[in-house]
Formats: structure tokens, C-alpha cells, sequence
């Protein structure tokens, strides 16, 4: 409960330094309930310890070129215009960078204008497991950069990420991540390198180049319940390539949507194909949605006689207004929310100032 009160006290603060000059208060809590505010991240993140939670406003902040490498939670106000109207979206101007000792690390409400990028370099192995990066848009995700290869030791990749109901305006790079878990997230780009344990749920993918797939070097893992609205093979299955297991293979696809049938799910990249459906029209896909990538101003609920609709595996709809952990409309993050404010712009003659406030808790 503790955390909460502070939470509505940096909220306050927020909207004050919204209608001042000066620049917004940036809270951390730490897991003593005490706190303190800063007007920068990168001061916030140096006082930061294992554990905090670091609460952003709305305005557009940058770590520079700092690498965060502490098991902390970063919340800002959110992404979407219009549920960001009283706050401003929380902006992370750059590439957020995470190395070893950022295990647990939260990131949740950020719009990021560049990566998220574990900063694995050639003979600087990082490692952190279990990253969640949850309600946030950003660029491309990158765990272990491209200089990480299979033959690495086991213990020098990254475990369990959580990627979670996100706007991934690029490419997912997993990094050949033994585990983890991409669910419900809008992508305009690729995947790559995901193998052994991961799961790719009740996500959108967008992408419809005719000359690349959307999957590359995905295996053993588990793909169900996802829209794929695309009328090109999915993944490549690794013919005529570098080695002689490259490519992608030994994928479990169920209950997913196609624009198309693929002929990139095929014995040498499935294991097994179960209750898919192939060959949607695009007008049988969304309420709102033209083409050309993610917008603000689309709807990605499924229209009412989408064959989507009621078909994915648990009985829910395919795509990422499914499941019971389905896509939160305007991806609000999950601490109280400031949806109306109004700061008088004097005092009263016995010098009180006019302030109201909506804030209403989440119950996710």
C-alpha cells in the first residue's frame, strides 16, 4: 500500500511540473518505502538500488549511454495519445542498454524511440534473465546482438525474457534465448533467432514483405493463437544455407490466422500444424486497420465475423485481444492513472490553489 501513496505523491508532483518551467520530478522508491525525486533518469538511476521502482512522467527523458545493470522497475505514464492526455506519453529518447546485474529488470509504460538492446560484445559476454518489458513501444528488442552464436556456452545466454503486450515498431532478436515468452504484442517486424522453450502467443504480425519472412531461425518453439496478416511464406526453412541445421524447424503452429497458406509451414519447419486457418481476406482481419504498419488510429480487435473470432486454442479470439492476459486497450501500465487535471494558474485571495485530479487504480 505504501508504494501507492508515493505513486499518487509523483503523480501530484507530475502534474505540478507540468504547468511550471521547470522539468518533471522523476520518484524513486525505494524497498524501505522511502523516496526520492530527481529531475533526470540517469541521476534517478544512480541512486536507484535492486529492487526500487523508478516512476517517469510524462516528457522525454534519456539514459545516454549508460548501461542499466540493476533489477529495478521503470514506470512511466504510458504511450498512447489518448490515454496520456492529462500526463504527456513518457518518452525514452535513445537506446535503452542492459548488462549483467540487470536481472528482473521491469521496463512497463515507456514510448522508446530507439532499442532495447542487452549489450552483449564480443569477449564482454552480458547476461540478465528475466526482463520484462511489458505496455511499452519500441523500436526493436535485442537480447545478446548479433555477435552472440549457438555455439556459445549455455551459460552465457540470457533466460526467461517477458515480452508483453507491446507496440515492437522493428524486429525481436531473441538472441538464441533458450526460453521466454513474446505474448500479445503488435510487430511490425521479425523474429530471429528463438529457439528451444520460447512460446509466441496472441501477438499481431504485420509484416507483409514479399521478398523476406517474418520468422527467421525460430525453433522448437511453440506459435499459437497469433494473427499473421501476410500473404509470404513465414519462416524460411533453411535450405542451401551456412550449416546443415540452419533455418528454422521444429515448430509447434496451432490455432493460428493466415492471410495465406504459407508454404513455409512445412515438415521441415513444423512438427505439427493443428486447426490453423488459412487463406483469410484481409477484410475478415480487423475492425480498423488499412495496412502500413501499427497506428494510434487503428483497432485490432478482430470484426465479428472473422473466422478469428472464438478460434483460438483456449477459446478466446486469435490475436492479441485474446487469452486471459489479452492486449489492455491504450496499454495503460499498471500503476493508478491520471486521466484529468486542472491546475488553477493563481492562488485564491486566502492564497489556496485550485487543483482537481482524476486518478483511478488498475487491476492489471
Amino acid at each position: 500500500m505504501k508504494n501507492y501513496v508515493y505513486i499518487i505523491v509523483a503523480c501530484i508532483a507530475t502534474c505540478f511540473a507540468n504547468n511550471a518551467p521547470c522539468q518533471a520530478v522523476i520518484s524513486v522508491v525505494h524497498n524501505d518505502g522511502n523516496s526520492a525525486f530527481f529531475q533526470d533518469l540517469q541521476s534517478a538511476m544512480g541512486a536507484s538500488l535492486d529492487g526500487d521502482f523508478i516512476y517517469v512522467p510524462g516528457g522525454a527523458f534519456s539514459f545516454g549511454n549508460d548501461t542499466i545493470k540493476k533489477s529495478v522497475t521503470i514506470l512511466g505514464a504510458g504511450h498512447y495519445p489518448d490515454s496520456t492526455l492529462a500526463t504527456n506519453q513518457t518518452v525514452i529518447t535513445g537506446t535503452i542498454r542492459i548488462g549483467t546485474g540487470a536481472a528482473g529488470l521491469h521496463l512497463e509504460g515507456l514510448y522508446i524511440s530507439g532499442d532495447v538492446l542487452l549489450t552483449h560484445t564480443i569477449n564482454n559476454y552480458q547476461r540478465a534473465d528475466d526482463v520484462m518489458i511489458r505496455r511499452c513501444s519500441v523500436a526493436n528488442i535485442t537480447c545478446n546482438g548479433n555477435v552472440f552464436t549457438q555455439d556459445e556456452a549455455d551459460t552465457s545466454f540470457s533466460r526467461n525474457w517477458q515480452v508483453v503486450q507491446n507496440v515492437i515498431r522493428g524486429d525481436v532478436n531473441f538472441g538464441f534465448m533458450k526460453a521466454f515468452n513474446m505474448h500479445a504484442n503488435i510487430v511490425n517486424g521479425h523474429v530471429y533467432n528463438a529457439f528451444g522453450g520460447g512460446t509466441i502467443t496472441n501477438n499481431d504480425f504485420l509484416y507483409i514483405s514479399q521478398s523476406d519472412r517474418v520468422f527467421a531461425d525460430v525453433r522448437y518453439c511453440t506459435v499459437k493463437d497469433n494473427v499473421f496478416y501476410t500473404n509470404w511464406d513465414i519462416s524460411y526453412p533453411g535450405y542451401a544455407c551456412y550449416a546443415s541445421a540452419c533455418g528454422s524447424y521444429g515448430n509447434t503452429f496451432l490455432n493460428n490466422m493466415f492471410a495465406a497458406e504459407p508454404s513455409g509451414l512445412n515438415p521441415g519447419v513444423t512438427v505439427a500444424n493443428v486447426d490453423n486457418i488459412f487463406s483469410v481476406a484481409a477484410a475478415y482481419f480487423f475492425e480498423n486497420y488499412s495496412g502500413g504498419g501499427f497506428s494510434y488510429s487503428y483497432n485490432f480487435h478482430l470484426i465479428t465475423n472473422s473466422p478469428g473470432k472464438d478460434a483460438a486454442s483456449d477459446g478466446t479470439d486469435i490475436g492479441v485481444y485474446g487469452s486471459n492476459d489479452n492486449y489492455k486497450v491504450s496499454a495503460v501500465p499498471f500503476n493508478p492513472h491520471i486521466s484529468f487535471k486542472n491546475i488553477g494558474a493563481t492562488t485564491t485571495p486566502d492564497g489556496m490553489l485550485q487543483v482537481h485530479i482524476r486518478a483511478s487504480a488498475q487491476d492489471r
